[in-house]
């Protein structure tokens, strides 16, 4: 928005305008390639933006720990409200959740048949279906999302990145109490969550998820911060080998969906639900791993990634380097 406006233009227009495009894109991915799609998501709720880019640093964060307590106290109140209804009615909320335990297996039938076998009209039928549920889920972790983005927005407008040696002393500050309370409220989300498996163990599992909502933003900003400080020290080389990724980021996005269903969906080599955890896991890793040796080798040549060009000539309306 900055870049808009010293240019002469009206910053939000262009941004908003930048934001369709990339939603234009989400939905494409969505519907086409992944239902597990968060780039429209993004966009939406980036569209709020422009009224806070007034914003002094400190509203910014006011704003942000607000939306991140409110996100948090609603799933509290959540899980209080299922241990009322275990208390006052255990028979009617087991049964409720029997009914949907149910449906999860079903669905889960269904998605076997869908992803795994085909045809294609009922993978995209059921990929449209699944698509709308996760946009859904999604838009009530907005006030999540939209807090994470206005800390991004608070970062810049303390022009952390412009120069991290300045920013040292509040780098190590936010990397150690990050760090610390992140992993800290991480590991009781987890240990509340995983409790919560278990037999009318749902409240339990929604007051690990109020946690993780205050846990992960820490738990990010504390890595964040590290790498940060990283950059500053003999890391430096290191932690620059990811820059490549950064730069390419939608680029690198979409591609893991296309290389991933294709290894999965029938239309591919069919994998879907056929391999364990611990495989899945290292073929993920194992095309992180080359998507960072991928991006080194085509920002040798290009000044960003493939689809980043496309979205930002679409943005200006023309081709541009």
């Amino acid at each position: 928005m900055e870049r808009f406006e010293t240019r002469g233009e009206a910053p939000g227009k262009r941004f908003r305008r930048r934001l369709y495009i990339l939603m234009g894109f989400g939905l494409l991915h969505g519907l086409l390639v992944w239902m597990g799609d968060i780039l429209a998501i993004y966009a939406l709720i980036g569209l709020l933006l422009p009224a806070f880019s007034r914003c002094r640093p400190r509203t910014l964060l006011i704003w942000a720990g607000g939306l991140l307590l409110f996100q948090s106290l609603l799933f509290m109140a959540l899980s209080g409200l299922a241990a009322l209804g275990f208390a006052f009615a255990p028979d009617q909320v087991q049964r409720a959740l029997d009914l949907q335990a149910q449906e999860t297996v079903r669905k889960v039938g269904q998605s076997l048949a869908a992803y795994g076998a085909g045809p294609y009209g009922l993978l995209f039928r059921f990929r449209a279906r699944e698509l709308a549920a996760n946009y859904g889920a999604s838009l009530a972790m907005s006030p999540h999302i939209l807090a994470m983005f206005l800390l991004g927005l608070w970062a810049w407008k303390r022009e952390l990145a412009k120069d991290l040696e300045a920013h040292r002393p509040i780098l190590g500050r936010v990397a150690v109490w990050g760090l610390g309370l992140g992993l800290t409220g991480s590991l009781a989300y987890a240990f509340l969550f995983s409790h919560g498996l278990a037999d009318r163990g749902l409240p339990t599992a929604l007051l690990g998820l109020s946690i993780s909502f205050l846990a992960s933003p820490a738990l990010s900003l504390g890595y964040l911060a590290a790498f940060a400080l990283l950059l500053l020290g003999p890391g430096r080389a290191a932690v620059g080998l990811l820059a490549g990724l950064g730069r390419m980021s939608l680029s690198h996005y979409l591609l893991q969906s296309l290389v991933m269903t294709s290894l999965f969906y029938f239309y591919g080599f069919g994998l879907f639900g056929r391999l364990p955890l611990p495989a899945t896991l290292l073929m993920g890793l194992g095309l992180w791993s080359l998507q960072l040796i991928l991006s080194r080798s085509w920002l040798a040549n290009h000044a960003q990634g493939p689809l980043e060009r496309v979205w930002r000539s679409l943005t200006y309306s023309r081709l541009r380097a």
